[in-house]
């Protein structure tokens, strides 16, 4: 290889390492809206932010997004204090939202809102997936809620005041988790995945945490995988 090409190859390769830098969107956390709208729990430092709640409550972007990687460090400052679980109560309605004690950290996935008239009246559900960490219980954890619930729990090292690199992708409907470098899960929603909503950083169970450097990055539209249908051919003799 010549000297040229070699500097062409060079002066090509530099703009494109820019340009995959520039579309990773560092969050400007005092943008982003409390979920729910009276929160009072969460304390914005520059590009940081404290968090304690006693059921889950966010911090979410403003806009819409199908296929994106969301990233943050987190630190578990003060350990969940509430280890309430879905169903435990003998309510007939239990709280489809999942408050599931236990768990101090969370990265919220295509967030968003569902209506339904029961009876003339109009109910309206959160939905969405949610990646959780827990300090008690030493596990990586990925819902869907409200419904579908666990989707997948592997156990993982959690420690208290240490940070922790956690992230998750989303692309089409398939979700990848890395904690602190290392893939913990992979999950493909094979039944209504959700296909877009908003994104954030939640807290539950009375614990306190910290979060900082937390990216947004948008990710090549994935299109949804084709069904395979196998044959069903039935045939009678005599």
């Amino acid at each position: 290889m010549t000297n040229r090409s070699i500097s062409m190859s060079m002066y090509v390769a530099v703009p494109a390492l820019l340009l995959a830098a520039s579309a990773i969107e560092a969050a400007d956390l005092a943008a982003w809206t409390p979920q729910p709208a009276d929160w009072k729990g969460a304390k914005i430092v520059e590009n940081a932010a404290t968090l304690t709640a006693d059921k889950w409550s966010y911090l979410v972007a403003p806009d819409e997004h199908a296929d994106v990687e969301l990233s943050a460090s987190v630190t578990i400052e003060s350990p969940a204090k509430r280890f309430q679980f879905f169903g435990q109560s003998w309510s007939a309605w239990p709280d489809k939202t999942f408050d599931d004690g236990g768990f101090e950290v969370a990265l919220l996935l295509r967030s968003g809102s569902v209506t339904t008239d029961v009876d003339g009246q109009q109910l309206t559900d959160l939905v969405g997936y949610r990646v959780q960490l827990s300090h008690k219980y030493q596990v990586l954890a990925l819902v869907k809620f409200p419904e579908g619930g666990y989707v997948q729990v592997v156990p993982c090292e959690v420690k208290l005041n240490q940070p922790h690199k956690l992230s998750a992708s989303v692309a089409g409907s398939e979700i990848i988790v890395h904690l602190d470098g290392k893939e913990g899960i992979r999950w493909h929603d094979s039944f209504l995945p959700l296909a877009k909503g908003r994104f954030g950083v939640g807290v539950s169970s009375q614990a306190q945490i910290t979060i900082g450097d937390v990216a947004v990055k948008p990710l090549p539209a994935t299109p949804a995988p084709v069904p395979s249908h196998g044959s069903r051919i039935r045939y009678q003799t005599g």
